[in-house]
């Protein structure tokens, strides 16, 4: 409310913005104005963007636990090395679950094995739609070549069943075997796969998932401990991954 300190005539706030009349004091106006353009903004932000807390280790070396992620809500379209949320069935029980997309709709994805010292490690190539031949995926947030994170990318063991064991072929396969033994991805199906291979649970142990499960693709990791962390961790209740 407002009192005409010439007429002592009280006249509602609201009335001073439908009518646009003049206001006595501009501290005041200009402050309602600026919380109405802050309140707008907060609720568009909160209603497009979602923050979720990264657990486990699936992620590592890109994600770590505690993490907390800025996610755009309900996204249509991905592309290979997005980082998503959605859902899926992990013994017998919906979750949750953070990875990285390795395949989208018209993709075939073929795994190529090779030694290295050692170790055993799987190369991913891919041939996107309308290419005519296989392409090696640069993995670069894998730190490179590390044979501890691609070691076990398709073996089978009591968390993954190696459910793309087919789609291996040897690191001298001709293009054409490779071709015989590549997996073809859906359209609206997406491969996914965690940036530590060997210890994730992802596309090798539920297969493709769909694009309408996912539920949020992250643009922003935020710093720990910082200010913006600690404000948004006020706004939004924590989406446990």
């Amino acid at each position: 409310m407002s009192k005409n300190k010439k007429t002592g005539e009280i006249k509602p706030l609201k009335n001073r913005f439908l009518r646009s009349e003049k206001p006595e004091n501009l501290y005041v106006t200009f402050a309602l104005y600026f919380v109405m353009i802050v309140m707008s903004c907060l609720l568009i932000f909160v209603y497009l963007v979602g923050m979720c807390r990264v657990q486990k280790s699936s992620m590592n070396p890109t994600l770590y636990d505690g993490d907390h992620l800025l996610m755009l809500k309900n996204p249509s379209s991905f592309v290979v090395g997005d980082i998503i949320t959605f859902r899926a069935e992990v013994d017998g029980e919906e979750e949750t679950l953070i990875k990285r997309v390795i395949g989208v709709g018209g993709d075939k994805i073929v795994f190529v094995e090779r030694s290295a010292g050692e170790t055993d490690v799987v190369d991913i190539y891919r041939k996107k739609a309308g290419n005519t031949k296989f392409e090696l995926m640069r993995e670069d947030y894998l730190d490179g070549d590390d044979p501890m994170l691609k070691s076990k990318v398709l073996k089978p063991d009591n968390k993954n069943p190696g459910k793309f064991a087919g789609n291996v072929v040897a690191w001298n396969a001709t293009e054409e075997e490779r071709e015989k033994s590549a997996l073809l991805v859906d359209e609206g199906r997406l491969l996914v796969l965690g940036d530590n291979r060997n210890d994730s649970i992802d596309s090798r142990y539920f297969g493709l998932i769909s694009a309408d499960a996912v539920s949020g693709k992250m643009f922003y990791r935020l710093t720990k401990g910082s200010i913006l962390e600690r404000l948004l961790l006020l706004i939004y209740n924590k989406d446990v991954i």
